[in-house]
This record gives structure tokens, C-alpha cells and sequence, in this order.
């Protein structure tokens, strides 16, 4: 007990000079060197919470809801024309689900994970060229909220080449490139791979009306589950549609039938309406090497958005309505909220009305009536309604 008091007595001595000697010392004066990129890093994240509904149709399903969660945070440091970054989220479990950040309110409370959502380096090797490697913001351009193809939460895992060019004022190019690896398969030469390729270009067409115009050709390697010695396409999360098989070859179970080698031709038109910004945008994507189910290979999605839910007291209203035929793409990757558990063999409509009070935080309502496109094939989507209502914060 001696020895203890002797240890709080001093404590507090410390502590005492701390406060009072310390904030009198010049921090300049003592010579401190340190690196000087780490004036350079940026922290960035977001929190948002949501209630969602599934209101389901079909007789022998059952309607539920449930309350999540959406934590992202990370950051970026810069060193001359190196960049360095990362960012933590969460998820249902680790690893983590490919295609979500969100964890539902669940397990009696349980400490719920954080995993790596992105871990990176680039390189600015040119004015017109940057490099990237690692688990990486995917690289492949959306000219407007379409994730027919890619889910906005999937986060490629390889290296990635990107070009920028501006002939004029008036049109910028770009062509951006991936290689990705999908699975890693001890005891195979066949691993599963994407090569994700996308050329486009931006134009001003006047000063109030701008178009953007992509191509994308995205090859999906070693993904077929009959093809000689191939490999499954190994996902946490495995989502409605795609022809699948069991069985051929050993260990294949839920792999996929067909090849992929999807094609997505996406437009967009933006210009002002009533004085807010006014969007028009379309996708068409094919599965060009499909092999089984080839009268089931192609996708399209079209719609608008009026405003813009970023600075304060701003508002948005989307409307879009999308189609997805069973092996138009690799479900797995694509949207996860279309219909029950995402994916692919799905039609519908979306649409969402959001506002920002302030720079900080975003009010959202949106609404997905699914059916299946076709229920004769695939795993399909039964007949759902769903509502999502976020609530979300930015720093």
C-alpha cells in the first residue's frame, strides 16, 4: 500500500509539469524533423444508418425489415507523384461481403468487424498516365449511378492503368484498364481473373449541356465451372441469377455455367432544369461469350435525375428503370440491392427523392419494385418491393 501511494504521488508530479512546463516550450525551437508527406494526409469517412423494408409478393414468402449500419473511414498521403491509401469498413462478417459495407443490427448486440475496404498505391507517372496496385476504388468509370455490371461497393483487388487526355476545352478521353485477381486457387494454373476494360470520352456541347460516352469490355477468366480445369468463382456472397452447376468438375459447387466477356456501352446527357442540375443516362450491356442460356445474355437500364443532395439545403429526385437478363453479367459483382439478394435475372423500377439540411449529412428515401425477368431460369428474384431510409453523415 506504501508502494502504491509513492506510484500516485509521483503520477500526479508528472503530470503536474506536464501541464504547466510543457505548453511553455517552443515545438520549433527543439529541432523536430518529420516527414513532410504528412502534412499531405487526408482522413475522409461517412456513417449512415438505414431502416429497410421487404414487402414480398409472392404467397409463400415472408416480409421483414431490418435496421443497419455503414461505417467507412480511411485515409491518403501523398509523396511527390506517389499516393498511398486505405480505408476500414464494416460488414456482416470477415472477410467481408464483395459487393457490401453493410452491417444489420443483429446477434444480441454482438462486436460486429472492421476489414480492409480498400489498401493502395498509385503512381502519376505522366500528366496523362497513373498507375495503381493493390485493393483499389474500381477504376472502371460510372457516368451516373448505373451498377449493372459492378455494384459501387466492390472494390477490385490487382493493378489498374489509367489515361487522361483534353485535345480542347470542349472533349476530354480516357481509357482505363484492370487486371484483378477474383480467387486464388492453391494446386490450379487457372485462377480466376478479370480484365476490366473501359475507353470514353466527355464533351461540351455548349456552356450549359455536357455528354459523356463509355465502352467497356470486361473478361472474366476461369470462371466457367465445365470448362477443363477450371476453378470456382469464390464469393461471400453468392447473389440470385446466373445459370450455375454443381458437381463438374470436383469442388465446383454453385460455380458458374458460362463465360463471360460482358460489353457495357453507357451515355449520359447533363444540363440544367429550372435552374437544377437535370441528368438523362443509359446503359446496355451483352454477354458476348456466353455458352449455356445464350437467349438470356444482355441487360439494359435508363432513367433521369433532377437536382443534387450535396451542399446544404440541395435535394435530388432519380428515376430509373433497369433490366438484367440471367447471364448478362457476373451477378455476384453486380447491384446487391436489386430485388431480395441483388444480382442478375431481374426487372424493375428505382427511384429515390434526398436532401441535404446541411454539407454534413444526407436525408434519403428509395424505392426497388423487382421481378424476376424470367422465373424459369436461374435462381431468378421473387416479385419484392423495397424501401431504404438513410440517414448518412460525411467528414
Amino acid at each position: 500500500m506504501r508502494q502504491s501511494g509513492w506510484l500516485k504521488k509521483a503520477g500526479v508530479a508528472v503530470l503536474a509539469i506536464a501541464t504547466t512546463v510543457l505548453p511553455s516550450v517552443s515545438y520549433a525551437a527543439t529541432n523536430v524533423k518529420y516527414p513532410g508527406f504528412l502534412d499531405s494526409i487526408q482522413w475522409k469517412g461517412d456513417f449512415r444508418l438505414r431502416y429497410e423494408i421487404f414487402d414480398r409478393k409472392t404467397a409463400s414468402a415472408v416480409d421483414r425489415q431490418r435496421a443497419r449500419y455503414r461505417l467507412r473511414y480511411g485515409a491518403t498521403a501523398k509523396m511527390q507523384d506517389y499516393t498511398v491509401g486505405f480505408r476500414l469498413a464494416s460488414g456482416e462478417s470477415a472477410p467481408g461481403d464483395q459487393v457490401s459495407t453493410n452491417q444489420s443490427f443483429t446477434a444480441n448486440a454482438s462486436k460486429k468487424p472492421i476489414t480492409i475496404d480498400m489498401a493502395f498505391a498509385s503512381w502519376k507517372a505522366k500528366d496523362w498516365l497513373k498507375l495503381i496496385g493493390g485493393k483499389m476504388e474500381n477504376p472502371v468509370k460510372r457516368l451516373y449511378s448505373s451498377d449493372l455490371v459492378f455494384d459501387g461497393d466492390y472494390t477490385p483487388e490487382g493493378i489498374a492503368e489509367q489515361f487522361n487526355a483534353a485535345p480542347s476545352d470542349t472533349l476530354s478521353l480516357y481509357a482505363n484498364f484492370g487486371q484483378f485477381f477474383l480467387n486464388e486457387v492453391s494446386g490450379s494454373s487457372n485462377d480466376p481473373m478479370l480484365f476490366a476494360n473501359q475507353i470514353g470520352a466527355s464533351f461540351r456541347l455548349t456552356d450549359d449541356v455536357t455528354s459523356g460516352l463509355a465502352l467497356g469490355l470486361h473478361h472474366f477468366k476461369g470462371v466457367s465451372g465445365l470448362t477443363t480445369n477450371a476453378t470456382k468463382l469464390s464469393s461471400l456472397s453468392t447473389l440470385n441469377g446466373n445459370t450455375r452447376v454443381t458437381g463438374a468438375p470436383a469442388g465446383t459447387t454453385a460455380a458458374l455455367s458460362s463465360e463471360f466477356t460482358v460489353m457495357d456501352l453507357s451515355a449520359k446527357v447533363e444540363t440544367a432544369l429550372l435552374g437544377a442540375p437535370f441528368l438523362i443516362g443509359g446503359d446496355f450491356i451483352k454477354n458476348l461469350t456466353v455458352t449455356q442460356d445464350k437467349s438470356n445474355d444482355s441487360g439494359y437500364q435508363f432513367g433521369f435525375q433532377v437536382g443534387r443532395a450535396k451542399a446544404a439545403k440541395t435535394w435530388e429526385f432519380a428515376y430509373y428503370y433497369k433490366l438484367s437478363e440471367n447471364n448478362a453479367t457476373v451477378a455476384d459483382l453486380a447491384d446487391s440491392d436489386f430485388g431480395v439478394a441483388g444480382g442478375t435475372n431481374a426487372k424493375g423500377h428505382i427511384l429515390w427523392l434526398a436532401y441535404a439540411p446541411k454539407d454534413f449529412i444526407n436525408l434519403k428515401a428509395k424505392m426497388l419494385h423487382v421481378l424476376p425477368e424470367d422465373p424459369a431460369r436461374g435462381t431468378g428474384n421473387s416479385e419484392t418491393t423495397r424501401y431504404q431510409f438513410d440517414f448518412q453523415f460525411l467528414f
